[in-house]
Formats: C-alpha cells, structure tokens, sequence
C-alpha cells in the first residue's frame, strides 16, 4: 500500500506502517469548484453563493453545503474484532479500551499510540473477512470557515443546538428532524434539519433561523455530534419514508454507499440500539476499506498488527479547509448561516500479518 502523507496514522505496534484509504477526497480544482459535491472538496472560501466566485452558483433560496476547516474532530475507538460475513457467530476481539482520536489537532503524518492489539482468541485457519468496529456514537466537531459571499464574514460552530441527545423517542418517525420551508425552519424547537425529506443528508443549526452573524470576533465552539442519526438516516430505502429503513440479516443498520449509488451489507451497518453511547460499525473487506491478512486464513504462529488511518483535518496548505460541511441558503447575493456537520473520517484498517504463509 502506498503512502498519503494527509492521513493521521494511529499504530498499534512500534514499527511504521504505510496504510491508507483506497481513494483519498482530493480539493476541487478551479474548474471543479461547486456547491454541495462529493466528488471533490470545494472549500467556503472558494465559492460564493451567486456563483461570482467559484464555477456555479446556488440556486436562490436554495441550501447548499461548502468545506470548513475543522479545529476539532474527536471520536473514541473502543473495540476491534474480526469476523466470517457467512458465519456471524465466528468472532474474536483484538483491540478493547479507550483510543482517542482527534484529527483535528494532527498534523499529517502524526502518529498516537493505543496500546497492543491480543489477537490469542482467534482461531488458526480461519479466514476472516468482517471487522467490527466499536466506537463512541458522538463525534465532537468545531470548525470555521468564511461566509461565501464576498462579506467577509466569519462563520463558526456556534454554542446553539451544541449538545447531542441520546434518548430520543424511536427514530423510526425521526422526531428530532425538522424541514426547511420557505427559506426558514418549519420546528424551531429542533436542532437538526435538512433542506427537504429526500434529502439524506441533515446538519446541526447555527442558530434559532438562518443568520447572516458575523462571528470573526468569537471562537470556534465544539458541538456534540450524533452519528446514529445519520446512520439511520441513511439506512433509509426512502428517504421521505422514516419507516423504510433497511436491516441486514444480523440486525444491523445498512447505509447508503455513495460510492456504488446502492445499499450494501458489505459497505457498513450498525447495531439497532440507538439509545447506547457506543456504535457498532460492520466492514467487510469487500467495502474496500478494510484489509484482512491480504485474504490469508489466521496463523497464531505469525507476529500480528493493526494499522489504522484517519484524514488528517488539517491539510497543511493555505485555503484549503477541510473537517466540517458549512450548509448556506442563498438569498439573493447573501449568504445565510444555515448549519454544520462533521465530514468523512476517512478511517482505513489495515490487519497485518507478518511471514505471511500461502493457504494449501
């Protein structure tokens, strides 16, 4: 695998390993430069909402989302283990404590130490091909970007709807969902939106309406983020339909691959237990971001180690935000502050090996 000096890389062992996701989001180039794109990563500062700066504009009255930089963006890694896809029953645990990840202070390249991975109850000869992550179902987020709107204004996470709530009534009918509607929020009372119910993607609010606040003279406030919210927003087979969310044969919560523009059980799912502190994430290696053995059967005679790389929120290169998603409307040639989320992690887990045998 080759090296991508934007990853943070936690290691589990003394010895460097070079292991990366199997595509890594590259900036957009000036002719890429767009509102609300995957593909690429087109930064607030690049764009304006009339399109004066930046290849397109918003549509008027329309939401749209930009990158921020992120200053914090922390989560917990709290169990590893290994599985067989075909056989759920066939596990063993590699990796259990309290792993803090935050790549929003790292530079690239930083590596952090999280103990020594046990890999004394897996069983020689098996193949695994599933790994389950367990990690903590909040994600601690700030960040700052400019208005894009040629103002000069400074947007930032904001103190507003900062914290998660865990004990949500059953998110099968998503209570704590509200709508955008005309240009302004339909249930003030909710923290979280989105611009319509086909959207699969929804933010925290800035603020108790869209808002213009110039917020240069304060500083960036960490928000609680709630990842299962997303999850099961994204579990959805219809987005406008809360009911219509999709469980594999485990009992895990399918999401959306938008690499594949389907639902895969071998992308990622999460346990149905939306009130715990913790989330479970199911990869197998035919997700492409995982890699276990190369494929080989396990041999408790070979040393064994675990790799693990994370984006690195903090590219090292002027204007070239990265870690959260700014959500604006436009209004006229006016930016308005909508919302913010956390972006991808970018987490890649490398299972090593070492004096690799060939299988008979």
């Amino acid at each position: 695998m080759k090296n991508i000096v934007f990853f943070l890389i936690l290691f589990f062992t003394s010895s460097l390993l070079n292991a990366a996701p199997t595509s890594l989001e590259p900036f957009c180039s000036s002719s890429q430069l767009g509102w609300s794109k995957d593909s690429c990563i087109s930064p607030c500062s690049e764009l304006t909402v009339d399109g004066s700066y930046g290849s397109n504009s918003l549509g008027d009255g329309s939401v749209g989302f930009c990158y921020g930089q992120a200053t914090v963006y922390k989560f917990t890694i709290k169990k590893i283990q290994l599985g067989v896809y075909a056989n759920t029953a066939e596990k063993c645990t590699i990796y259990e404590g309290n792993l803090l990840v935050d790549s929003g202070t790292s530079s690239p390249g930083t590596i952090i130490s999280g103990g020594s991975p046990d890999f004394s109850t897996c069983k020689d000869g098996i193949t695994y091909d599933t790994v389950y992550i367990t990690t903590s179902r909040i994600i601690d987020y700030a960040a700052n970007t400019n208005y894009p709107d040629g103002s000069g204004s400074v947007a930032r996470t904001t103190s507003y709807c900062s914290s998660a709530t865990l004990n949500d009534s059953s998110p099968g009918s998503m209570p704590w969902l509200d709508v955008m509607s005309g240009g302004n929020y339909s249930d003030a009372s909710k923290c979280h939106v989105r611009e319509s119910v086909t959207w699969n993607t929804h933010y925290q609010k800035a603020a108790s309406s869209p808002t213009t606040t110039d917020f240069s003279s304060s500083s960036n406030v960490t928000k609680e983020w709630d990842d299962w919210k997303s999850i099961y927003l994204n579990s959805l087979s219809d987005f406008s339909n809360p009911a219509s969310a999709q469980i594999d044969s485990e009992g895990y919560y399918r999401e959306y691959d938008s690499d594949s523009s389907g639902f895969s059980n071998d992308l990622s799912a999460y346990v149905a237990d939306y009130q715990a502190d913790t989330i479970v994430q199911k990869l197998t290696t035919d997700s492409g971001v995982v890699d276990i053995f190369g494929g080989y059967p396990f041999d408790s005679e070979s040393p064994h180690e675990i790799a693990i790389s994370i984006y690195a929120q903090n590219r090292n290169e002027t204007g070239k935000e990265y870690g959260a998603r700014f959500y604006f409307l436009r209004n006229g040639t006016t930016a308005e502050f909508i919302g913010t989320n956390p972006s991808n992690s970018g987490l890649y887990l490398s299972i090593i090996q070492l004096n690799q045998k060939a299988p008979f």
